[in-house]
C-alpha cells in the first residue's frame, strides 16, 4: 500500500526534480573544477624599481624563476639585494594572488548561500573562501643610488681584501684563473 500523497505521478515528478538537481550540481561541479584550473595555472610577474631583478611566482607565491641583471652586483650591497629579492617576490606574489582571486570570483559570487548555510554549522564555518593576503617584510630599495645608505658597522659584510702590493703573488681569496675585482660590498 503506497503512502498517502504518494501516487506514482507524485514520485515521478519528484524523481525528475531529483534529477534536475543533480545535473545543475554536475554543471555546478564541472564549472567550479574549470575556474580552479585556471584558478591555478596564474602566475605573477614583478620587477624592481631599477629593473636588475626579476621574479616570477607561481600561483602559490611559490617563486618560478628569478633573473638578475650582470649588473646587480655593481650598486648593491647583499643586504640591499636581499630586502629588494623579497620585496619583488611578495610584489609577484600578490600579483598571482590577486589573479587567482579574479580567476575564482565565478565560485565565490554563487557561495552566498553555501556561506549563509555554513554559518550555522561549526565545522564548516572555518572554511575560507578567500585568498589570503601576501605578508610585506622587505622594502625594494632597489632605486636608491647610495647602496650602502642605512646599512649599520654591525649589518656590513666583510668586505674583500685589497690586493698586496706585489702583483706576482695572487691575492689570498683569488682562485687562479679568475678575475679580482673589488665590489662596494
Amino acid at each position: 500500500m503506497a503512502e498517502p500523497g504518494f501516487t506514482p505521478e507524485r514520485v515521478a515528478e519528484l524523481q525528475r526534480q531529483a534529477d534536475d538537481t543533480m545535473a545543475a550540481l554536475n554543471v555546478r561541479i564541472t564549472a567550479a573544477a574549470e575556474v580552479r584550473e585556471r584558478a591555478m595555472s596564474v602566475s605573477g610577474t614583478a620587477t624592481s624599481q631599477d629593473g636588475a631583478v626579476t621574479v616570477v611566482v607561481d600561483s602559490t607565491g611559490v617563486v618560478t624563476s628569478l633573473t638578475l641583471a650582470p649588473s646587480v652586483f655593481d650598486h648593491n650591497t647583499p643586504a640591499k639585494l636581499a630586502s629588494t629579492v623579497v620585496a619583488v617576490i611578495q610584489q609577484a606574489a600578490v600579483k598571482a594572488r590577486t589573479d587567482m582571486a579574479a580567476a575564482m570570483a565565478p565560485i565565490r559570487a554563487g557561495g552566498d548561500a553555501a556561506r549563509k548555510a555554513a554559518a550555522g554549522v561549526p565545522e564548516l564555518s572555518a572554511l575560507r573562501f578567500d585568498v589570503p593576503e601576501v605578508p610585506r617584510t622587505a622594502v625594494d630599495r632597489s632605486g636608491s643610488q647610495d647602496p650602502w645608505a642605512g646599512v649599520t658597522p654591525e649589518a656590513e659584510p666583510e668586505r674583500a681584501r685589497p690586493r698586496p702590493a706585489d702583483t706576482s703573488e695572487p691575492a689570498p681569496d683569488a682562485q687562479e684563473g679568475s678575475v679580482y675585482e673589488e665590489r662596494p660590498w
